[in-house]
């Protein structure tokens, strides 16, 4: 047992952003969390290190798609090779605080400080990872195919189930550890039609697969919606009618909905992430 006020320290901050799928500045804000930052880079192409953070304490593991398929066959083979060196770099990530060690040591034999902050960067494409490693394991090649348990017919219901169990499962996990973890994906966009088929409202949820993008933000602390507009970086911390499912927990600043995150390049402000943490209390590893 500890106080309130111990337990939200240690725990640090778990936050789902979630945007455009570029130009929002979702990595860039989260890349100025407490240092050192483990970046498992799901999104593909390169790390660009904020003005203001030492890019040595950051460690990037990335997981390209370097496989080769056959796009002419009828249906493609699905690949496991990224989900299991995802599964075990996740692994290895617990085991160094379960086991108490400073270093994390990686799948492809590198190894990091154990972090303060963790970025999970691009949800949308860790949901389409784990989706060729559960098509892989059932040896199928799309989610229409997965067998029935009795060994008699198919059932997609089951292949989805299958996935929400693996994703809650995953976030339970890596939101219990006590550092920041972050996590980033696009904005899936829903429209509202009339009977005549015309668009009449739309909304905004985090990209996550399925019931999770629902379920999803609940299982963080904090969910923002990340934006650029009029060449500011901002993040909007409460719903409005068309971006729903936002909060952070234990801010009570009720004039502040949108927080400017753009960089300050003469380094007078401070870090975007603690722009918008550091005044509720819930940065970890200062």
């Amino acid at each position: 047992m500890k106080p309130a006020t111990e337990q939200k320290k240690a725990n640090g901050v778990k936050c789902l952003g979630f945007g455009e799928p570029k130009g929002a500045g979702k990595s860039t804000f989260y890349l100025t969390a407490p240092l050192p930052i483990l970046d498992l880079q799901f999104d593909l192409g390169s790390v660009t290190i904020p003005p203001g953070v030492d890019a040595n304490q950051v460690f990037v593991q990335d997981y390209p798609d370097d496989t080769i398929v056959d796009l002419s066959t009828a249906a493609v083979k699905r690949r496991r090779e990224n989900g299991d060196k995802v599964a075990k770099d996740l692994v290895a990530l617990l085991e160094s605080f379960k086991n108490g060690t400073d270093i994390v040591k990686l799948s492809d034999g590198t190894s990091c400080p154990k972090p303060k902050s963790l970025l999970l960067d691009g949800g949308e494409r860790l949901d389409q990872i784990l989706i060729d490693l559960i098509c892989a394991i059932n040896g199928i090649t799309d989610p229409s195919l997965m067998p029935n348990k009795s060994g008699a017919g198919v059932n997609s219901l089951a292949f989805y189930n299958d996935r929400l169990g693996r994703l809650r499962k995953l976030f339970t996990m890596i939101i219990s550890l006590p550092i920041n973890v972050n996590m980033t994906t696009w904005a899936d966009i829903q429209f509202k039609k009339d009977a005549g088929g015309n668009v009449i409202s739309k909304t905004l949820e985090p990209a996550l697969g399925g019931k999770l993008n629902i379920v999803g933000p609940g299982m963080f602390d904090s969910c923002i919606f990340h934006y650029h507009d009029a060449g500011k970086y901002l993040v909007r911390t409460k719903p409005s009618p068309e971006i729903g499912r936002l909060g952070i927990r234990d801010d009570y600043r009720k004039d502040i909905t949108i927080i400017d995150v753009t960089i300050d390049p003469d380094g007078k402000k401070p870090l975007p992430y603690d722009r918008v943490f550091g005044g509720v209390g819930l940065t970890a590893g200062k």
